[in-house]
């Protein structure tokens, strides 16, 4: 009168590449059917897909598969809630104070966080969401998520990362924790999810950053927390997201880091940061956009600007360019 369950867990990285030890796991499967009479259940665990995790591709692995009937499929497409649920929950009083503090401010709120590139971003629905998601805001759940698999994409160091919630959830815990002595009313800006990620990411990225601390224009009075480099920062996390275009109002909005935040004032700041960035060759304009620029980069960069040209060749070239058409 009761029911036994034995658990497999993270068996996709225990197989590996080994059609051995899948076949193994079919066996174990196979006999424990067999002694318990089919009374007893087998339920296995992969981070991934198990054929995406695999190299054993083909019949051994749907061979596997038919052994195991049902399927759950559990995708971190709803990792904003299960962060919401394991860091984010509020006792009685303080989700009522955030209530209260919304239902004063939303509409400066919304005004201070918009981005302008068409593709949506989500901002707080209502005063019970502010309160759920608070001091986060709601588009840094998806966003951080594409800075992750941009990071385990493009940095080798930043392969090992565990995929979806887990990494998620210490991004966010990590960022909460830093503003947790912080008065109501403050909220993390995108550039605190670098720290928790620095470890991850490769040289020709984190030396960029580096090198912007101790530079004299940048950081003249060596802060640790210096605005310019945190600009620096969110612009390496969005370099390779396509969700987000890295102009200056979307940048701004990134960067708010309170819901008193003067935005006109904080553009300022955002706009003179860009400007000594760019000065000093840590990042290229591009159109309306700003590109944060590899080591590899910089040094083509400063290349190009090296190059010296003669004013007879210019002047011959856009004679060309006008007269010969």
């Amino acid at each position: 009168d009761y029911r036994l369950l034995f658990l497999i867990d993270e068996v996709g990285q225990y197989i590996g590449s080994d059609s051995d030890l899948m076949l193994n796991l079919q066996t174990v499967r196979e006999e424990l059917s067999k002694e318990c009479k089919g009374k007893a259940w087998v339920i296995v665990t992969s981070q991934q897909d198990i054929d995406s995790v695999t190299k054993t591709k083909g019949h051994h692995c749907s061979k596997i598969q038919g052994r195991f009937d049902t399927r759950l499929s559990l995708s971190s497409a709803n990792a904003d809630e299960v962060i919401r649920k394991r860091i984010l929950e509020k006792n009685e009083t303080g989700a009522q104070s955030l209530r209260v503090l919304y239902e004063a401010k939303g509409t400066s709120i919304k005004n201070k966080i918009e981005f302008n590139d068409g593709i949506e971003k989500k901002l707080y629905s209502d005063a019970d969401n502010f309160a759920a998601v608070y001091p986060f805001v709601p588009y840094q759940f998806n966003l951080s998520g594409s800075v992750l698999t941009a990071i385990r994409t493009y940095s080798s160091s930043g392969k090992h990362m565990a995929d979806g919630e887990r990494s998620l959830l210490a991004l966010f815990k990590e960022s909460a924790m830093s503003v947790k002595d912080n008065e109501i009313g403050a909220l993390v800006p995108f550039n605190m999810f670098y720290e928790p990620i620095r470890e991850f990411i490769d040289h020709s990225h984190s030396i960029v950053i580096k090198r912007a601390y101790d530079n004299e224009f940048i950081n003249p009075e060596h802060e640790e927390n210096c605005f310019a480099v945190n600009v620096l920062k969110v612009l390496f996390m969005i370099k390779y997201v396509k969700e987000i275009k890295s102009n200056i109002e979307n940048i701004t909005s990134l960067m708010v880091s309170h819901v008193d935040e003067d935005r006109l004032e904080l553009k300022n700041k955002v706009e003179a940061a860009l400007k000594s960035l760019v000065k000093q060759t840590c990042v290229q304009k591009s159109g309306d956009n700003y590109v944060f620029l590899t080591n590899e980069e910089q040094e083509i960069n400063r290349a190009v600007e090296a190059q010296a040209i003669d004013p007879a060749e210019k002047t011959a070239k856009i004679s060309e360019l006008i007269f010969d058409g």
